[in-house]
């Protein structure tokens, strides 16, 4: 993929470390910081059980917005200067 100034992509690893590790996820249900599983953040080569326990953990911490995408598109700038 192509970097684009507008748009900034980012591995799950930093995302874990940058947000989970530092506390800035909470849960939806009790609202309470929610850290990830055994404070991992390489969640590369995983088996079936991983995934679920990590799926599991950003389901809790993350917006799940119901999307239909044959109704509504994402639309991103193709540059930054904008």
């Amino acid at each position: 993929s192509e970097e684009n100034r507008a748009f900034n992509v980012i591995s799950m690893d930093e995302y874990l470390e940058e947000e989970g590790l530092k506390g800035h996820l909470v849960n939806k249900v009790t609202g309470q910081v929610e850290f990830p599983p055994e404070n991992r953040t390489n969640w590369d080569g995983i088996n079936q059980q991983d995934y679920d326990l990590l799926r599991g953990y950003l389901r809790n911490v993350s917006l799940t917005a119901r999307w239909n995408p044959g109704q509504c598109l994402p639309a991103f700038p193709s540059s930054g200067r904008h």
